[in-house]
């Protein structure tokens, strides 16, 4: 069961994790300009991200973690997609623009709703789809996708990016199923071992190219393995203890907002106006999330998907 309804948490943890994604896909990016490739940006992110949440579970003396036989099928399913999420975002962006990786990883929402309604039934209120609705056409005006001459799309980055999305709901929707099971630090130790084994049979160690071990390379990558990955991958499951999936991946829908700033003050990439509305809508979805919580909280059909009210 869920802790004492504290949404506000939920949306804090949540908005935390998009600010930190938005800060590693623009770092990725740099990083990326060099002799780092996406594959093995992937696996060394999950290397300290792996590291650090096991350096922290063993302080805690939770290392003997014991689990019944069908809840680690369900571990590998949750590490194998945030192994794939985590390369198909990099791989997205090492191909096209960071603003236009992040929108088509962001159509997660729309399918972690379609999702829910197709296959557990649960239909959504119309509030929920409207927010839903809302973040994806501010995504869209925040990355121009009016402007094809600044989108520069290919039909790889594209695909890497609609991969990113599925695997992004299918980790999101398996995390919260694993909720009740396994706490959200052993649960992202566990999946990010999983994640890091799934990189290593793409690319072996051996295979790495020589540039990889150079300060610099090794010093980006741990950076965006600490403040890209394990701090926002942390935030963001913790949110699913307030939120449920489709209410905090929707506001996790911020990071396309938070990249341009980012973006603004780092690159020196200057948003227009009609981005600054893209913005305002993200913001006004969060909003309409925020009231639906507090004025209908006993409504079972506001739940996208939670594994409380699934039969």
């Amino acid at each position: 069961m869920k802790g004492e309804p504290r949404p506000l948490v939920g949306y804090g943890l949540a908005l935390l994790a998009a600010l930190l994604w938005a800060f590693s896909g623009n770092l990725g990016k740099v990083v990326m300009n060099g002799e780092v490739q996406a594959l093995t940006l992937a696996q060394g992110r999950t290397l300290v991200a792996a590291c650090g949440l096991g350096l922290y579970v063993w302080a805690r003396g939770d290392m003997r973690i014991r689990l019944a036989s069908g809840t680690w099928l369900w571990i590998f399913v949750f590490g194998t997609f945030l192994g794939l999420v985590q390369f198909s975002y990099f791989a997205a962006i090492e191909r096209i623009q960071v603003a236009p990786a992040i929108l088509l990883e962001y159509l997660a929402p729309a399918l972690v709703v379609a999702f829910a309604w197709v296959f557990q039934g649960r239909r959504p209120s119309l509030r929920t789809v409207a927010a839903v609705m809302t973040a994806l056409l501010g995504c869209a005006l925040v990355v121009r996708v009016f402007d094809p001459g600044f989108l520069e799309l290919s039909l790889p980055g594209i695909g890497f990016g609609l991969m990113a999305a599925l695997t992004f709901a299918a980790y999101i929707l398996v995390g919260e199923h694993l909720q009740e099971e396994v706490p959200v630090a052993e649960r992202l130790f566990l999946g990010f071992g999983v994640a890091l084994l799934v990189l290593l049979l793409l690319q072996p160690p051996w295979q790495l190219p020589a540039a990889v071990w150079e300060p610099r390379a090794v010093g980006g990558i741990v950076m965006v393995g600490l403040f890209g990955t394990l701090a926002p991958f942390s935030a963001f499951m913790a949110s699913l203890g307030y939120l449920d999936a489709g209410r905090a991946t929707t506001v996790a829908t911020m990071e396309p907002v938070f990249a341009g700033v980012v973006a603004f003050f780092w690159l020196g990439e200057r948003l227009g106006p009609v981005q600054i509305l893209g913005g305002l809508l993200v913001v006004a979805a969060v909003v309409i999330l925020q009231r639906e919580e507090h004025s209908r909280p006993d409504d079972p059909t506001l739940a996208v998907f939670d594994p409380e009210t699934v039969e």
